[in-house]
């Protein structure tokens, strides 16, 4: 039975989370939320049957009430820093909706449709850097001339789905997998990247260019319902 840490975030971190207490092989020992108020899930500790921790209530845990051998970030907000992703014997793998070594940090829809650059679904070991560590596994996700960034963003969930069951359970299980290192290049942004292309003059563009930077930025659905990634 392998001991295993869930770092979990919005509708996606949270069915793996449910996921994993139903799965043979894993012992599910705690599921980290974000600090409040960026809990983006709907966690019940008494369903779970599990403790739920906030991110501040495990850094003051880590390593000592709760140990695991492994663990799995879900689109965590938090950069899990080295000491902690050290307290796991085998480390941590880490669920990141882009094609490593293109669409490190944040908004990887966006950037792949603006600066045309592949898209995919990658699991990965984390290490010291940001999405940087050696891929378990990747599948890469076709981008067509309609797609916003949201639309882009749901396909790379779903690829990111069949990684998970695919390469990352096994993993989690403790089956020998076969890592290799992430090619050199590809890109890197930053939320405040985001925000200096949103600010940017379409009437300065060509149409071409002003199509694609709409469709880039829309990182919510056309309807606005409110669903959570």
């Amino acid at each position: 039975m392998s001991d295993v840490v869930c770092f979990a975030n919005r509708d996606f971190g949270a069915r793996v989370a449910r996921d994993l207490v139903q799965r043979r092989g894993i012992q599910l020992v705690a599921v980290v939320t974000n600090d409040p108020p960026h809990v983006d899930l709907d966690l019940v500790e008494a369903t779970l049957g599990v403790p739920v921790l906030t991110w501040r209530q495990y850094l003051s845990v880590a390593g000592s009430a709760v140990f695991a051998m492994r663990g799995v970030s879900a689109l965590f907000r938090h950069r899990i820093p080295a000491w902690v992703l050290s307290t796991f014997a085998e480390g941590v793998v880490n669920l990141h909706p882009s094609m490593l070594p293109f669409g490190r940090g944040s908004y990887p829809a966006t950037w792949a449709i603006w600066e045309r650059t592949p898209f995919g679904a990658t699991a990965h070991i984390m290490d010291r850097g940001i999405d940087t560590g050696p891929i378990l596994m990747q599948r890469r996700v076709r981008l067509t001339d309609s797609d916003t960034s949201f639309a882009l963003y749901e396909k790379g969930l779903a690829a990111l789905w069949g990684i998970y069951e695919e390469g990352v359970l096994p993993w989690l299980r403790g089956e020998a997998m076969m890592l290799r290192e992430q090619a050199e290049g590809g890109s890197s942004h930053s939320i405040s990247d985001y925000r200096m292309l949103a600010d940017l003059d379409p009437s300065l563009m060509s149409d071409e260019a002003r199509s694609r930077w709409l469709r880039a930025i829309q990182i919510k659905p056309s309807n606005d319902s409110g669903r959570k990634w």
